[in-house]
Formats: C-alpha cells, structure tokens, sequence
C-alpha cells in the first residue's frame, strides 16, 4: 500500500504565511485562510471547494455536529487552523447538539475565558480566538454566497 502525503505552502508574505507563523496547520495553508481575514478578493471568485462546505450555510442557526464536520473539511483543505478546527469540535461536548447561534456560543466560551484572567487558561483562550476568527470568516462568506445567490435571481 502506497500513502501519498502532500502538503501546501501558502506564497510568502500572504495571509496564509502570516497565519502559520501563529496558528498550525499539519496540511498548510492556502494564501488566504478563512481564518486569517485575507478574503478580499473572494468578493468576485470563491473558491469552489468554500462555496461547496459554506453554500447555505447559516452559523447562527447550525447544529454543533453539523460545525464540527464543516471546520474539519475546511481544516483539512487548509483554509482554517489546527486549534479552530479542534475548538469548533471539542464544543459539541459543552453544547446540546440543535440548531443554535454558534457564533455567539463561542463569543461566550471565549469572553469566559479571558475573564477568568488565569495564565492557565492561555491554550483554552488561543483555541476559543482561533474559532471565532474562523467563524466570522465562514460566515461572511456564507452572506457573500447568498447575495450572490440573490443576485443571479433578481
């Protein structure tokens, strides 16, 4: 049996190189990570492979089960961190598994966090920004790709 691994690496000084210098990705990362806010061109050409994990997607009204299998596909193509993709999985063990405002459920986990004011908490913290940066990302793009929708309609 032959395993073939390949891994990206993002163009040097993009938002990808900027983003793994903070946040790991064993697969790499594309040059602009959902993540890292480094969508600006996406406006006009969304890469096929977001449009088809964030089309009809709602964030503030999912399932955890169903973020959780989003943020590993969209890990593993390299357009979220190693530490979102494990938050956004370790909260459906915190959260009962209905439709719910996972944007504001993990604003919440994470302003708990930085309150308790605990150097312990540094890790917890780190993975709780990575989910939110990743979250806010996949929903702009979802809005994006619904006006877009929208769009081709009217």
């Amino acid at each position: 049996m032959e395993v073939t691994f390949a891994s990206r690496a993002p163009a040097r000084d993009s938002a990808g190189w900027q983003l793994q210098k903070k946040r790991p990705n064993e697969f790499g990362y594309v040059n602009e990570p959902i993540e890292a806010r480094g969508r600006k061109s996406w406006e006009r050409n969304i890469p096929d492979v977001v449009r088809k994990h964030l089309e009809g997607v709602d964030l503030t009204s999912i399932r955890p089960s169903e973020l959780e299998k989003l943020a590993n596909a969209l890990h593993r193509e390299g357009y979220v961190s190693h530490l979102a993709a494990t938050q956004l999985g370790l909260i459906t063990l915190d959260v009962k598994d209905h439709p719910q405002n996972m944007i504001a459920q993990m604003e919440d986990h994470l302003r708990i966090g930085v309150a308790a004011n605990n150097p312990m908490y540094a890790l917890g913290i780190a993975m709780d920004e990575a989910a939110v940066d990743a979250l806010h990302g996949m929903q702009a793009i979802a809005l994006m790709l619904r006006a877009q929708s929208v769009d081709t309609y009217a």
